[in-house]
Order: structure tokens, then C-alpha cells, then sequence
């Protein structure tokens, strides 16, 4: 209930969350933990995630737990 919409193609992902402060909330605890993801949106309440080209499983699994962890926070 907390994500809006989720759009993109791959690994090249929006997700829209209620508000900009949950945005930037999510924002500021990626980088706390070494993962860079980017506010946008007319109303920059959209987290752009855009891992690099040669990102590993390994990778993709630690963000996957730690946006959960985060959305978890969030609700």
C-alpha cells in the first residue's frame, strides 16, 4: 500500500512512494548504507534506481533486502 506505482524496463526502475519526505527518507537510508538511488518526479516522490550495467546477483539481492528493509520503516 505504500508504493503508488512501480514503472521501468529491467533493472531501470521508478518507484513512486506517497510523498516526497518518504522519498527522501528512502534516499538518505540507501546512502547510509552505500546504495545511491536518486529522487525525481514533478513532485520528487519517485525513487529512480539505476544500477550500473555490470552489477552482480549479489548486488541486486543486497538492495532487494535493504529497500525492504527500508519500506518496512516507512509504513
Amino acid at each position: 500500500p505504500l508504493i503508488g506505482d512501480i514503472r521501468g524496463a529491467g533493472l531501470m526502475i521508478g518507484l513512486e512512494l506517497p510523498a516526497a519526505a518518504k522519498a527522501r527518507f528512502f534516499m538518505e537510508e540507501c546512502l547510509r548504507n552505500g546504495v545511491v538511488v536518486i529522487p525525481s518526479g514533478p513532485n520528487h516522490n519517485t525513487i529512480s534506481i539505476t544500477p550500473p550495467f555490470v552489477i552482480s546477483e549479489k548486488e541486486i539481492l543486497f538492495c532487494v533486502k535493504l529497500f525492504d528493509k527500508i519500506l518496512q520503516k516507512l509504513v
